[in-house]
């Protein structure tokens, strides 16, 4: 089966040979296909578009509903332009008709141009695909000159170069707003017989941005949005954003989430950039889901919504952000999502940890080990941790020495060298607790020879830049005198210094330092401190230092206060001296009984002497008072294992 057409001289110059199914099959002839098994017409520029007019007229003559062919780029192209089906089907039977001579169609011939011009700048057809699309652009086709600037710039040959800047200008003076984009290209970086003119290109760029093309704005508003921009260029690049991202330039959005979020020679408003930043996440944008995220987590205007960062941390980094799993595990962690959830967290955190993420790897290490029952999982924690080392995380470092030089359960063996080796390269850095770690080793000599000259001058390094452990630990070696000079100055001037910088244990040893130069006064006010945030030991050497002053009434209630505040804490020496401190008191029955309660617990607490004093009290007490006093014993006990 074929259409055939001739030319004015009856010569054939197109063949649409073709197959309808029904012809294998009758009970097909209402649901048939045809396939195309021949279709070529000539190539002279004459006979364009008589490929498509022939398959319309088969369209036309058999109404058919399904026509199925191996198409070319140039009848799909048409096709798409002129809504034609280049599927059909057919119902009727077929005849073969003449086709008449047609005259080929000036909108054809455009696109049978196009898809030459769509073969490239090398493909056989340039110069015809030239001539046919010059026809087109001549007629003022702004289209036309668009596409024929482009492909002969494309030839990169200055002849073709120039002629193509031509068509450019031309294009933009119909209104193509991808011409002037074009061309604002071309005088920025220049080109065959075209010297770089950055003026020209902002113009032709502005003119691109103005007449609406998106990404002309946007790469205007990058031009003013540089690193030296001023306060109107940020304004002018603000409005192109605006432009690029209302018609929906994803990056536009994300920047000026960005400028406002940041307030970059603007004022800041994070409502501003919460509104572009939905748009981007809206998209698909996991950058600007995180960001949107970030700003209802963390602001302090009217718009904080922790459900919805909640949600966005989450939905983000199901999508696979990065930073999205390390914010939502650390949430999860913390239990601000009604509870904590620590399995839920170390699935995120590891996670992010393999995606690389130095933060998350950190603290995946440090949950790992927790709950690791096997050397296989501590050593997975233990690689976590190297991870974030390798990458600049300080805490990794040190966590990962205290687990070289103390070991982990049975589970990681110590390796004091490899501690040694870590602590001593961030010490070296100027890393202060890294200092403070190396001064302790030194100190105690496990992981090398003990030298306390070499440890005071770590201490005295980590304490020079504010490490409260090694003002601490640098202000004992001071007061014991042990392997260096005693000078209770220097102690005093290291303990004070630590103490004022928060080390829990500084105030009880000045207090000491000071009680053995004799100061009472300020012996009693560094105690006083210790005791007063808890310390248990500063409560009874404060008791004790009372205890031994005069023995004014005055003075006996401080000590009963402060030897009853380090018992309820625990100490059993308290609790035994508080018991014996109680029996010299007046009213004696009652005293009595709680003396017998004190010595009570400091048995239970494993006093070796509170044994023998029960036993001397025991005669003293009727069996009422022996059972007020047991009672109040055993619930301190409670209290205390509490």
């Amino acid at each position: 089966n074929f259409v055939i057409s001739r030319d004015s001289n009856n010569k054939i110059n197109g063949v649409l040979g073709f197959i309808p199914t029904f012809q294998f099959d009758r009970t097909l002839e209402n649901n048939s296909c045809i396939w195309l098994a021949i279709w070529k017409v000539d190539e002279e520029i004459s006979s364009a578009g008589l490929g498509v007019v022939l398959i319309k007229w088969l369209e036309q003559k058999l109404n058919p509903k399904f026509i199925s062919s191996h198409l070319t780029k140039s009848f799909v192209l048409a096709a798409a332009l002129l809504s034609m089906h280049h599927n059909v089907l057919f119902s009727q039977q077929l005849d073969i008709t003449k086709l008449e001579p047609v005259q080929p169609d000036p909108g054809l011939k455009f696109l049978v141009g196009l898809s030459w011009a769509m073969e490239g700048p090398d493909s056989p057809n340039f110069h015809k695909a030239v001539k046919v699309l010059e026809e087109t652009a001549n007629s003022k086709s702004g289209t036309a000159q668009l596409i024929l600037g482009k492909m002969l710039i494309q030839k990169s040959e200055s002849q073709f170069f120039s002629k193509g800047i031509s068509w450019l200008e031309k294009a933009s003076l119909n209104g193509e707003a991808e011409a002037d984009l074009l061309l604002a290209q071309i005088y920025s970086s220049g080109g065959p017989g075209i010297l770089p003119d950055k003026e020209r290109a902002l113009k032709n760029l502005e003119k691109s941005a103005q007449k609406g093309h998106q990404e002309a704005a946007y790469t205007l508003a990058r031009v003013l949005d540089g690193p030296n921009a001023t306060s109107d260029d940020i304004l002018n690049a603000i409005r192109w954003y605006g432009v690029a991202a209302k018609a929906g330039k994803v990056s536009a959005q994300l920047r000026l989430g960005y400028l406002y979020l940041a307030g970059l020679n603007i004022n800041k408003d994070e409502e501003e950039a919460a509104k572009w930043y939905s748009l981007a996440a809206e998209e698909g944008n996991l950058e600007a889901t995180f960001n949107l995220a970030q700003i209802y987590d963390f602001t302090e205007t009217e718009i904080r919504d922790p459900n919805r960062a909640k949600d966005l941390y989450k939905q983000a980094a199901d999508s696979g952000h990065t930073k999205a799993k390390l914010y939502y595990g650390q949430k999860l962690l913390k239990g601000e999502y009604n509870k904590e959830d620590f399995k839920e967290a170390l699935k995120y955190l590891t996670d992010a940890a393999d995606e690389g993420n130095a933060d998350a790897a950190f603290q995946s290490g440090i949950m790992s080990l927790a709950v690791s029952g096997n050397t296989e999982e501590a050593q997975q924690a233990l690689s976590y941790l190297e991870m974030a080392n390798k990458n600049g995380i300080p805490q990794a470092a040190i966590e990962l020495g205290r687990i070289y030089y103390f070991g982990h359960s049975s589970l990681l063996k110590p390796a004091p060298d490899k501690a040694m080796a870590i602590y001593t390269q961030l010490a070296s850095s100027g890393n202060k607790e890294a200092q403070a770690l190396l001064g302790y080793i030194h100190q105690n000599g496990d992981a090398t020879d003990k030298d306390i000259n070499k440890a005071a001058n770590w201490y005295l390094k980590a304490a020079q830049e504010g490490s409260s452990e090694a003002q601490y630990n640098l202000g004992m070696l001071y007061f014991g005198g042990q392997g260096i000079p005693q000078n209770k100055n220097e102690a005093l001037r290291w303990l004070t210094t630590a103490a004022k910088n928060g080390h829990s244990e500084a105030a009880l040893n000045i207090g000491v330092l000071y009680e053995k130069l004799n100061d009472q006064t300020k012996a009693a006010e560094w105690l006083r401190k210790a005791a007063e945030k808890g310390d248990q030991n500063a409560a009874l050497y404060l008791g004790i230092l009372f205890d031994e002053s005069l023995r004014e009434d005055t003075a006996l209630n401080e000590s009963l206060k402060w030897f009853r505040a380090a018992a309820k804490s625990g100490n059993k020496n308290a609790q035994y001296l508080l018991g014996y401190r109680l029996l010299e008191r007046p009213n004696p029955r009652e005293n009595l009984v709680e003396s017998y309660q004190w010595f009570k617990v400091a048995k239970g607490n494993g006093h070796p002497e509170a044994g023998k004093a029960l036993v001397q009290l025991e005669s003293k007490l009727v069996e009422d008072e022996l059972i007020r006093a047991t009672t109040m014993a055993n619930q301190i006990l409670d209290s205390i294992k509490n």
